[in-house]
């Protein structure tokens, strides 16, 4: 989520070859960059180009795992929610 992506990216991604593409769930949501385009992602049943802010709100750092609970504690940066709303 809101994440820069650049043209390295492959826009099929690099699960297919793992097995994943049945059973995983990835959601993308505002990215930036030259590979953020979702135009030839992949069509797995578990892909979502997330458009729904309170759908991408449910898997931020606060929401998702409770990160701002523990994470403080671990020194590890992080941003426990959107950075631009």
């Amino acid at each position: 989520m809101q994440s820069f992506l650049d043209d390295l990216v492959d826009p099929q991604g690099w699960l297919d070859s793992w097995g994943y593409n049945q059973t995983a769930y990835y959601g993308e949501y505002k990215n930036s960059g030259p590979g953020s385009s979702t135009d030839r992602r992949v069509n797995w049943p578990g892909y979502q180009a997330i458009t729904d802010p309170n759908i991408a709100n449910q898997f931020t750092v606060a929401e998702f795992n409770n990160g701002t609970k523990w994470l403080p504690t671990s020194g590890v940066p992080f941003v426990p929610g959107f950075e631009n709303q």
